[in-house]
């Protein structure tokens, strides 16, 4: 893979937090990424004329992340307003601005929302979120209710969730917290055996990026201890680290090639900002310039590119 930069999408007036592909029911929806910036507004863009089809002004400016649902028509986003903010994009007029209420508002966290991600199944109206208060919540989005709810805290640790992955195959999620453990579970399980899988002792530092690799038999995890790490969940044990010794920073972001070949991950403080690692070799491919942090990355759903958010307020397309 070269990995050049193909596109740079400018337009946000702040710090970019988040972005996410669209899924592909169509060819068009292959080239749509929505965007989550502390400027207040979610910007959905066409990545090939790098347009921006719909600009949504959020409630409040302190965004941390956002996607698509399977069927792109819900776009959810989240942050420090602990509220979970779902947008019926399929029926707003596109090419202007939405100022409207969202669709839904999911409230019950006590804490910063970090992460939210769609269940892909038939009706494409679940969402979990993760949040600071140390829970993660099953919501129905259509009835605007929490299902289940999954908690962190035990006798033994816990703390704020990060970040999460879904793995729907498996009906699964992985979640990674400042305690520097990891954990999986089984969303459909609406007991106190819903944490089937504990990953701890590996990390130094908090967890700020997990996910699932495609085949979804293990995952990568990036922490404030300047590490990737690759876990296997049938052994349940480590597999591999990405590191070197010149890389000071703390890795804020990660994601795989969609055939598992390479791993994408971003930094904090300290160039390099962007790194992509050979899964198998453990070394480094190749250095994607940025000017300061990339908090978020992720590869398109049909695998022609991977998307990088900078500080700098610019999202580069990858390919």
């Amino acid at each position: 893979a070269a990995f050049r930069c193909r596109r740079k999408l400018e337009g946000h007036f702040g710090k970019i937090y988040s972005l996410h592909w669209a899924f592909g029911n169509s060819a068009s929806n292959y080239s749509d990424i929505v965007s989550a910036s502390q400027d207040g507004k979610l910007l959905i863009w066409n990545t090939e004329t790098t347009n921006k089809k719909l600009a949504i002004n959020l409630k409040s400016s302190w965004v941390m992340t956002c996607c698509y649902s399977h069927n792109n028509q819900y776009v959810a986003s989240g942050g420090l307003d602990s509220t979970c903010s779902i947008y019926d994009v399929a029926n707003i007029p596109q090419g202007g601005w939405h100022n409207d209420k969202p669709f839904r508002e999911l409230i019950q966290h006590e804490g910063y929302l970090s992460t939210c991600k769609f269940i892909g199944d038939n009706e494409n109206n679940k969402i979990i979120t993760s949040s600071g208060d140390g829970t993660c919540i099953l919501w129905d989005v259509i009835k605007n209710k929490s299902i289940i709810q999954f908690n962190n805290n035990d006798k033994d640790n816990g703390g704020d969730i990060e970040c999460l992955d879904i793995n729907q195959n498996k009906s699964i999620f992985v979640c990674g917290s400042i305690d520097s453990v990891s954990k999986i579970f089984d969303y459909r399980i609406d007991s106190n055996k819903q944490c089937i899988a504990t990953f701890r002792g590996q990390h130094n530092g908090d967890i700020n990026c997990i996910k699932f690799f495609p085949d979804g038999n293990s995952f990568i995890s990036g922490s404030d201890d300047n590490t990737l790490k690759l876990f296997d969940l049938k052994s349940f044990k480590l597999i591999s680290t990405y590191h070197k010794s010149d890389i000071k920073s703390s890795c804020i972001s990660c994601d795989f090639s969609n055939s598992g070949y390479y791993i994408i991950s971003g930094y904090d403080d300290q160039d390099p900002y962007c790194i992509v690692w050979n899964t198998i070799t453990g070394e480094i491919n190749k250095e994607l310039q940025h000017q300061t942090k990339v908090p978020t990355i992720q590869t398109s759903q049909n695998g022609y590119a991977v998307a990088t958010g900078c500080w700098d307020r610019i999202i580069r397309i990858w390919a």
